[in-house]
């Protein structure tokens, strides 16, 4: 059996995550248009799409909320909030009223729910259409082979808090970072929590 040094599989591994965040997640985002009335369309960047999956996935966070969870500043978050709403002939996020900005609530419409479940299952089939590449056999030593890689890493609350996806009602117990004992605060369901 060939064997890697731990520097080549590092490497390898960030051969990985470049190629789903950067080339798959980003050509999805940029094929993601949303029709107007119009007949014109719009389209969304990746930090656009962050900000817009958190707000779907959680239940009616704050711009503070959302940025401490997506780890950006209050200041980018919103800038991406009024680029998903105000600055859109199809808003993709409401705003609660209310005068303090602070304390104002978000939600996505239908359209910015829509977007997220797409663009998810288009990036969902597209890393799964390479898995169906490789045997049954390699698939299973990649997932057992990944999940020993996070649970390994994950040996403090501060890299739980990065690992962490942010996934809200879509949380599961077989999540590594659950399974390592180090969720996020703001990682566990909150529908119906009150």
């Amino acid at each position: 059996m060939e064997t890697t040094s731990n520097v080549e599989t590092a490497k390898m591994l960030s051969q990985l995550v470049r190629l789903v965040s950067l080339g798959v997640a980003e050509e999805v985002y940029a094929a993601a248009v949303i029709p107007v009335a119009d007949g014109g369309r719009e389209s969304i960047t990746c930090s656009q799409f962050e900000v817009l999956r958190y707000i779907d996935r959680h239940e009616l966070p704050t711009v503070k909320e959302v940025a401490d969870g997506l780890r950006m500043s209050s200041a980018a978050v919103t800038k991406a909030v009024r680029g998903l709403s105000e600055e859109r002939r199809v808003p993709l996020v409401q705003r609660g009223r209310g005068s303090d900005r602070r304390t104002v609530r978000l939600t996505s419409t239908a359209a910015g729910h829509d977007l997220v479940r797409v663009v998810r299952a288009e990036i969902d089939r597209r890393v799964a259409g390479v898995l169906e590449r490789m045997g049954e056999p390699d698939r299973a030593a990649l997932t057992h082979g990944l999940r020993q890689f996070l649970l390994s890493a994950l040996v403090s609350q501060r890299e739980g808090d990065i690992a962490c996806l942010r996934c809200g009602v879509d949380h599961n117990d077989l999540c590594a970072v659950h399974c390592a004992g180090f969720d996020a605060d703001l990682c566990l369901p909150t529908v119906g929590a009150e």
